[in-house]
């Protein structure tokens, strides 16, 4: 059982709501609840510890967020050679002919 730290009721695990929700229970530790009693509504650490399959998902989110991080700026680079190159064809020309 969990304490409110309002009124020191009964607190029940709640459902996320909103983005910043979302990544601390992903991130951290700190799950939300709400208290039956009083009717407060929060972030409270967690009662254990995370398991090895909570663990291992936090990992992956983060090697993908990494990845895709990557893979925008490596699109974003593509995109401004692209563009240059468009508008200075004169520069890919005479470096062809400069070999």
């Amino acid at each position: 059982m969990v304490s409110c730290p309002k009124c020191d009721g009964e607190a029940h695990r709640s459902h996320t709501r909103g983005l910043l929700e979302q990544f601390a229970k992903i991130a951290s530790t700190y799950r939300a609840y709400r208290c039956l009693d009083c009717g407060w509504r929060g972030l409270l650490g967690a009662e254990k510890t995370p398991s090895k399959t909570t663990t291992r998902r936090k990992l992956t989110i983060i090697i993908a967020l990494i990845i895709t991080t990557a893979l925008v700026f490596a699109l974003m680079g593509l995109i401004d050679y692209t563009i240059d190159s468009a508008k200075n064809p004169r520069k890919k020309q005479k470096s062809a002919q400069s070999n």
